[in-house]
């Protein structure tokens, strides 16, 4: 067995002991030094039912709002304004595009703290359906959170809105930093203002009540979780360097390693199937309940909220519900093909993963049922607005009001382009591709041939169609558009490397990589450039950020690192 040098032996002997110790703390259940105001926040998740003192709106504490826990978060690099930003200002045929400006690619990386959350805008640019700028949407989001705000006491809150593309009614959110989404789809789906009043003050109520504090207590522990699984694995380097583990004991080595995962996994076990999902169940409560004093003293029509929770409950009775079919498929047949022990049992290691997830995800319901928060708004109202029904029958929902908003020029061409596009997927899905071109063409009129969703599904249509001049055309419209998502750069950074054209590629990783704030799916491309320019330290550094943060993206990273980029490329078309 060869003797580990001085050198390798003091690097693992370094890594081991640090990160053992942050292991020692995530045992111990400590968490990084917190605000009063997250403590605060855990005494109210335990003192009881939401509501059960009386209406939540009187519990709200005047004055400023405070980010508590997130403030340093919301320090973000600023960003240009969007035009689905609120409270701010209100072709057919290719004719060519420039080439992406080239920059010195793998511009030297700089070790910094990785934000435990993504800011509220740049999580919204991340996403596949990515952002729709439509003013007369925004100006209607704008006008009915100011309605609402003015009969809260919290003032200076920072909501901002961002109209997404996403087509599900249950996929509206808040961020912790006060930006909140709102999928065209529920702007095309709600019968009436006063419904989409509800939607709106839901996610206004996250925003007051600082619910994204259990997102960051969940966020922190995973991330200490993953420093503490690189942590042991180097304390199995230490074995191996010092000669406590032989070289060809390899099935003991095995045992640890994954006695290793298990037990960075077990630390996380509360947090992720007890504390945190029980935190997310009353939160989704409590800011329906807190929705609805809001809409009821905003002079809403009350009865159109049970009418949304109607909707959506609806809505998920016709939604498959299994997110792990495809990971599933995937590992057993990479089990099947494969014959070197190494890989066999990091396969292994991946299929505990994934089976570890889905019981955890089973036990968690971390989205309560939409029937639970049903019953608990119709018992909140019967509780505490019973001397409320003669009032509230005398409003009643203008849903003329909203057909005219639906019907104006641009807001009518913006659902037209997207319910177009949606059907473009449902086609693709099903392997229609002539039905899915028929839609494409449809949802790339007007607007719609600079839109990123639009463009995307186009593009993928014509990749499946073995069109990849088309499918870079259609890319490229998508990168000249107003708001160009991730999956667009992505995109078009694997097609030019595929085609030799990696000075090009390199460009868009620079220009993707401060767009989006160094997201985790560039780092094995980041990587990838910073060895081709010889700046091997910084692509080591960054493969340590990616394997402590980013769990999902660390074997990616590795085999970048190890100039194996291209065959990890070939493995994420291949599970396709």
């Amino acid at each position: 067995m060869r003797t580990a040098s001085f050198g390798e032996r003091r690097s693992v002997a370094i890594r081991a002991v640090i990160a053992l110790g942050v292991f020692g703390i995530l045992m111990a259940g400590l968490i990084p030094p917190a605000q009063s105001d997250l403590f605060k926040w855990i005494d109210r998740q335990v003192d009881g039912a939401p509501g059960e003192d009386g209406v939540l709106i009187d519990e709200l504490e005047p004055g400023p709002w405070r980010m508590s826990i997130l403030e340093r978060e919301s320090k973000a690099t600023p960003q240009r304004n969007l035009s689905s930003t609120a409270f701010g200002k209100d072709e057919d045929g290719y004719s060519g595009v420039k080439e992406p400006k080239q920059q010195e690619s793998g511009t030297a990386y700089k070790p910094q703290d990785v934000n435990l959350l993504t800011d509220g805008m740049t999580h919204f640019r991340l996403a596949r359906p990515g952002v729709v700028p439509e003013a007369r949407i925004e100006a209607k989001l704008n006008q009915i959170a100011a309605r609402v705000l003015a009969v809260q006491p919290v003032t200076n809150v920072p909501i901002r809105f961002v109209v997404t593309g996403a087509r599900g009614l249950g996929d509206a959110s808040a961020m912790h930093d006060g930006v909140i989404g709102i999928p065209i789809a529920i702007i095309a789906d709600v019968g009436s203002e006063d419904e989409l009043a509800f939607v709106v003050a839901h996610e206004i109520s996250h925003v007051l009540l600082n619910h994204h504090n259990a997102e960051w207590l969940a966020s922190t522990n995973e991330k200490l979780a993953n420093v503490a699984e690189v942590g042991l694995a180097s304390a199995v380097e230490l074995g191996a360097a010092y000669g406590f583990l032989d070289a060809n004991n390899q099935a003991e080595m095995q045992k640890v390693q994954l006695i290793t995962w298990f037990a960075a996994q077990a630390t996380l076990f509360l947090t992720e199937t007890a504390l945190t999902p029980s935190w997310s169940r009353d939160q989704e409560i409590e800011a329906d309940l807190l929705a609805f004093d809001l809409v009821a003293r905003a002079g809403y029509d009350v009865y159109e909220a049970p009418v949304f929770l109607e909707r959506l409950l609806k809505y998920f009775e016709g939604v498959e519900t299994d997110p792990f079919a495809a990971r599933r498929a995937d590992l057993d047949a990479r089990a099947e093909s494969t014959r070197d022990i190494g890989q066999a049992f990091m396969n292994f290691v991946e299929k505990a993963r994934l089976e570890f997830d889905a019981l955890t995800t089973d036990l968690e319901e971390r989205h309560p049922e939409t029937q639970e928060r049903l019953d608990s708004l119709v018992d909140y109202i019967d509780e505490h607005y019973e001397d409320k029904e003669d009032e509230f029958d005398e409003r009643e929902a203008i849903r003329s009001g909203w057909a005219k908003f639906l019907a104006q020029p641009s807001v009518d061409e913006l659902l037209t382009i997207y319910r177009a596009s949606w059907e473009t997927r449902n086609y693709i899905d099903v392997e229609d591709y002539k039905g899915a071109q028929q839609k494409a063409f449809a949802a790339i009129k007007g607007r719609g041939g600079s839109l990123a969703l639009p463009r995307l599904n186009f593009a993928l249509l014509r990749k499946l169609q073995g069109e990849t001049t088309k499918q870079r055309l259609n890319l490229e419209y998508a990168l000249k558009g107003p708001e160009p998502s991730f999956e667009v750069y992505r995109d078009t950074i694997r097609l030019y490397r595929d085609s030799g054209k990696i000075k090009a590629a390199d460009a868009l990783i620079d220009e993707a990589w401060t767009r989006f704030k160094e997201p985790p799916g560039l780092y094995p491309f980041r990587i990838d450039a910073l060895l081709r320019s010889n700046q091997r330290e910084a692509a080591q550094e960054l493969t340590t950020t990616c394997r402590l943060v980013f769990r999902d993206k660390a074997k990616s990273c590795v085999q970048a690192s190890q100039g194996k980029l291209k065959e990890w490329e070939a493995e994420q078309q291949a599970s396709l």
